[in-house]
């Protein structure tokens, strides 16, 4: 998420994003070719960071056990708003429901199968797996959908 300034009287528009004239800074979430920036616009720092992973990893467990999966607030102090990814069960089979175990009907994921999952706001703060049978490994992908 680079920073960029534009020395120029008047704005500039580039690839979607707008960098105000007069030496205004703008970060942004892509890195734009040097070739393609106009006269007047350089970029002047890589930061601030950029980290869209919000979770990546594997959890496992028996039939029986349970646990929770918070979702953070923040990523490197930039709200987390938005998540989109996949709960994959590679093997076994999981119970999966979001924010409480009593929201019902849950989500049922056996071996080989997935769930795909894109929210436009904050409405999810935790996932909840009931492991429904022994050496059930999930992997569990989302990242900010903005």
């Amino acid at each position: 998420m680079p920073t960029y300034k534009n020395t120029n009287a008047n704005d500039i528009a580039i690839s979607g994003y707008r960098i105000p004239g007069r030496n205004g800074t703008v970060a942004i979430q892509h890195y734009l070719l040097t070739a393609d920036l106009p006269a007047g616009v350089t970029k002047i720092s890589d930061a601030p960071y950029w980290n869209q992973t919000v979770i990546s990893a594997v959890y496992t467990g028996n039939n029986g056990e349970s646990e929770t999966v918070d979702i953070p607030q923040t990523i490197n102090s930039a709200p987390v708003t938005a998540i989109k990814g996949q709960i994959y069960c590679r093997t076994g089979s999981v119970s999966i429901t979001f924010n409480s175990a009593s929201n019902t009907p849950a989500i049922i994921l056996k071996s080989g199968f997935m769930f795909s999952l894109s929210t436009m706001e904050r409405n999810i703060n935790d996932i909840r797996i009931s492991y429904t049978s022994d050496n059930t490994e999930l992997q569990i992908d989302f990242k900010r959908n903005r």
